[in-house]
């Protein structure tokens, strides 16, 4: 971490990292300052921040679970919302421009915020709190609109936790420091099992997986494509306004690594999710001797390859073209032109 942060030339900038094995819930490593081993306030496990897009693979398998697919025809669309208090909001994209038409996919990729927004207050909201409120990590007894863009708070630890689930097929193991507790003769006193309750469906946790595979194939995270090309590393950036906060939340084959950077007095530290914590996580990661993440198989998935773009089938070598999986009753039906 600290290597990883010499390069920013922030000397403000802190930090929060979470390493847990998604299997077993077992935490790893922590780290809740710069100055590793301070034993002042504890950023991973206290400090609450907006988590930004971070929401977003949360909130596409709640897309997905309402018979969506990832070729899906979505708009990126500028739009207004009146909310309960009167206001208007008006969402942006983060670089402020329309993007057309696309896929679910492509937007997910691109961290689009728009189509989410579109998409959303059409009945995706809904899904998305239920979904939080069974990891229990529904911190808003009034929910508006802007929960789609991730303004909930959380902690590391806590976004850790919410990404286990994603990574561990929809099984749901409690992250925990202690496995057993012993006598000062090493006589086991008790021993705190593996828990794991399966929470969501795996085949839609899947088709997430994928997607967030796709985020470092040619997404926002495309800096892992180019540093670990040989690697399959599933992986969301967030950011958040005035780019205060810069997250990425990824896995490999076995372990799950969450980093934060932000400063504690909120102002801007000028970092991308893209920019800032991806490049901390690669650093860190590099350490641990990364592994591939291997989707598992599931006989209710075909895979196809389409346009990322129209949604259409279409061949390996076309322009755009990209494998995702679909539940069979579920197949896109349209061609798309080959280019």
């Amino acid at each position: 971490l600290a290597r990883g942060l010499d390069r920013f030339k922030q000397p403000d900038l802190q930090a929060a990292v979470v390493i847990v094995d998604y299997l077993n819930g077992d935490v790893r490593a922590l780290i809740g300052d710069r100055v590793t081993d301070y034993p002042g306030f504890n950023r991973a496990v206290m400090a609450q921040r907006p988590i930004g897009s971070l929401i977003k693979p949360l909130l596409l398998y709640s897309l997905l679970e309402d018979q969506m697919t990832l070729a899906e025809r979505v708009s990126d669309a500028s739009i207004r919302i009146k909310q309960s208090d009167g206001n208007i909001w008006e969402p942006q994209n983060f670089d402020r421009k329309l993007h057309g038409d696309m896929t679910l996919y492509q937007a997910f990729v691109r961290s689009y915020n728009l189509p989410f927004v579109q998409m959303g207050v059409s009945g995706g909201l809904q899904r998305l709190v239920d979904n939080l409120d069974k990891i229990k990590l529904l911190k808003h007894e009034v929910i508006y609109p802007s929960l789609l863009l991730g303004t909930t708070a959380m902690s590391a630890f806590e976004v850790a936790q919410m990404f286990q689930v994603i990574a561990n097929n929809g099984y749901f193991t409690p992250l925990t420091t202690i496995r057993s507790v012993t006598d000062q003769n090493h006589n086991s006193l008790q021993r705190i099992p593996i828990e794991s309750v399966k929470l969501f469906d795996q085949a839609t946790m899947i088709q997430v997986q994928r997607a967030m595979i796709g985020v470092s194939e040619n997404g926002t995270a495309r800096y892992l494509a180019s540093r670990f090309p040989s690697l399959t590393l599933p992986g969301k950036t967030g950011t958040t306004n005035e780019a205060r906060d810069s997250w990425f939340a990824g896995f490999t084959r076995r372990l799950l690594t969450v980093v934060w950077l932000g400063r504690d007095d909120n102002t801007p530290i000028h970092l991308t999710g893209s920019s800032g914590a991806l490049r901390v996580w690669a650093d860190i990661m590099q350490d641990q001797g990364l592994e591939s993440f291997k989707l598992t198989r599931d006989d209710s998935l075909d895979w196809r390859y389409i346009d990322a773009i129209d949604g259409g089938i279409s061949r390996e070598n076309c322009a755009d073209s990209v494998l995702l999986p679909f539940p069979r009753a579920r197949m896109p039906s349209n061609r798309s032109p080959c280019r």
